[in-house]
């Protein structure tokens, strides 16, 4: 589904990725000296590549002008550049295309290993023990314990070679746009480290009454409010919370007539149930 949105918007990603990691382009290591020519910009050196002979070492030459990579060839300790220029000994480690995080919760990360939240410790391991301690723990959100929990998250994954990711953030009755107002600061500042998508998340039900929210009604102006910013460029929710099948369907296709009113992408938790007796909720046909 991905690859066809892709396409129809001119980009093959198949052709992308091939291109990316040198499965057509890169020289076998007899031939790959050939045709080189003097370094400029940046070299990469004693680099490991995808998509090679296991066991060869590459010497990989970018421009720094062009932002392209000019020149791969076999590396040699004898062929490196002597021209001052800035090169990098990448001691037999992967070079590849930076790692993307297709979810993850900046407002719930390491809640367990921060001191304001120390005390709470699972006991039973079950998911509605997860929810109850997950709601406790929201309830103690404050702006400054989102930040730091938020960036380690991301520095910890820009130090793994992460540089894109989706991160989602809670909107609810009991924590407002605390999660939101800390998700978009920390968006603003991993700019040129970390392209951080914001998705505007519903992790309560939209149409079942949860504490402090009759049917939903707050939930659903915070989702509201959240999908006509800018800076947020996806809108989720998990229809399995809800009381029953007609309120989860009912979620699915709320969701829906919001990301396209605000032209957003929208991401759902769908196929998630722990109940053997009941249904997952994947809806057949066109829905």
């Amino acid at each position: 589904m991905a690859a066809a949105f892709l396409r129809s918007h001119g980009i093959d990603i198949d052709n992308e990725m091939s291109r990316i990691q040198f499965a057509d382009s890169t020289p076998h290591p007899k031939d790959a000296n050939k045709n080189s020519t003097e370094p400029t910009g940046t070299v990469i050196s004693n680099a490991s590549l995808p998509s090679t002979p296991r066991g060869f070492l590459w010497t990989v030459q970018l421009d720094t002008h062009s932002k392209t990579i000019s020149t791969i060839q076999a590396y040699s300790p004898e062929s490196l550049p002597s021209s001052g220029l800035n090169t990098i000994d990448a001691h037999e480690a992967l070079l590849c295309p930076s790692l993307c995080h297709p979810h993850i919760h900046l407002d719930k990360a390491f809640l367990l290993s921060h001191p304001k939240h120390s005390h709470l410790q699972i006991q039973r391991g079950d998911f509605a023990e997860a929810m109850e301690m997950t709601g406790k723990a929201k309830a103690n959100f404050t702006h400054t314990d989102l930040l730091e929990r938020g960036q380690r998250v991301i520095d910890e994954s820009v130090a793994a070679g992460v540089s894109h990711m989706r991160a989602f953030v809670e909107l609810d009755a009991g924590v407002g746009n605390k999660c939101l107002d800390a998700g978009l600061v920390l968006k603003r500042r991993a700019e040129g480290r970390c392209e951080i998508q914001i998705c505007a998340f519903a992790q309560l039900p939209l149409f079942t009454t949860s504490q402090g929210d009759e049917e939903g009604k707050v939930i659903r102006g915070l989702m509201e409010e959240a999908a006509g910013k800018k800076e947020v460029e996806a809108v989720g929710s998990t229809p399995y919370v809800e009381g029953d099948r007609v309120k989860m369907e009912k979620n699915v296709e709320w969701m829906v007539d919001l990301a396209i009113e605000h032209k957003k992408h929208i991401d759902f938790h769908l196929d998630y149930n722990l109940d053997a007796e009941s249904e997952p909720m994947m809806m057949s046909g066109d829905a």
